[in-house]
């Protein structure tokens, strides 16, 4: 490959670092820890594309190796030269797109009409067969009869499906589609530094020591400002301990409740009534109502309709 020694270093350790994940998932150990695993095959998905080109390149370039010494370049050499400039182009292109920013997204795929699940379906197995080419992860997190949630995570996820938002209809069919941005969780912090801790005297009976002795305690969540107080133990210790449990109860219900607005309100934010799309599967034929563009429907249509859509044409 006729890279700098830099990129070909860079390109060199991808694949060797592939190579490494194949033999580390052919490991029991590796196969029996659930997460490991799951990381590995995450990582071993996106260096695929760079194993599979790199690998293309090479035979090419064996096969221009064997018909070089032509005095004069013929249909096949230049052919082959051809070939080998548009694999290192779509290489180069992934490695400095496959870094890109992650995105995490919900599709949702709701049956409008219930005369026929075709186009459910269609969609579905649209939306999976892009992921599997584009190297995102693809998940079902809901499958009712009527309606598929799923959770979609790669680069440029929301970039490439946002468009997708509203009605998509045929003659006995149509499926409200949700796209959506996916938010993690907050996961609150109880270390020292978020915690204001006040020692006091219990005020209630319960006994020489409670009563003489500071063991009442009272913390507070400093980012949430949630207070919780313990007079109710012997020891200070008990006290503390039983009070940190309640304040992390009240605080993770308090960032649910939060959590749970947030993403409805993104949620409701994309919701698209219009109709978007229609699709004529007698005539093989898919028609995008916003661009006025007809796609002719095959296994990669939807390669055609979200790259049209990203590229805004």
């Amino acid at each position: 490959m006729d890279f700098s020694e830099k990129l070909a270093e860079k390109i060199n350790k991808y694949v060797a670092r592939f190579a490494e994940i194949n033999e580390l998932l052919a490991l029991e150990e590796v196969l029996t820890d659930d997460k490991m695993a799951i990381r590995l095959e995450k990582e071993r998905k996106l260096l695929l594309p760079i194993a599979e080109k790199t690998n293309e390149i090479k035979l090419l370039q064996d096969e221009l190796q064997n018909i070089s010494c032509s005095v004069q370049p013929d249909e096949k050499y230049l052919s082959l030269k051809e070939r080998i400039k548009q694999a290192e182009a779509d290489l180069l292109n992934y490695i400095a797109n496959m870094n890109s920013t992650n995105q995490k997204i919900i599709i949702e795929l709701n049956l409008v009409q219930l005369l026929s699940k075709k186009l459910l379906s269609f969609l579905f197995d649209g939306y999976k067969n892009f992921c599997e080419t584009h190297n995102l992860d693809f998940e079902v997190l809901q499958n009712n009869d009527n309606f598929l949630k799923l959770m979609i995570e790669g680069a440029n996820a929301y970039e490439l499906f946002k468009n997708e938002n509203g009605i998509h209809k045929c003659s006995n069919n149509s499926v409200q589609v949700l796209v959506y941005n996916y938010y993690e969780p907050e996961n609150a912090s109880f270390e020292d530094k978020d915690l204001k801790i006040d020692i006091f005297r219990s005020n209630g009976a319960g006994g020489q020591n409670v009563n003489k002795v500071s063991t009442a305690i009272r913390i507070t969540h400093l980012k949430t400002g949630i207070t919780v107080s313990c007079q109710d133990e012997r020891s200070q210790l008990q006290n503390k301990q039983r009070a940190l449990d309640n304040l992390k109860e009240r605080v993770a219900q308090k960032n649910l409740a939060e959590y749970n607005n947030k993403m409805e309100a993104e949620r409701k934010k994309h919701y698209n009534k219009a109709i978007i799309r229609n699709y004529d599967f007698d005539k093989n034929v898919i028609t995008d109502l916003k661009t006025k563009t007809d796609f002719l429907i095959d296994k990669n249509v939807f390669d055609l309709i979200l790259n049209f859509k990203k590229l805004g044409s």
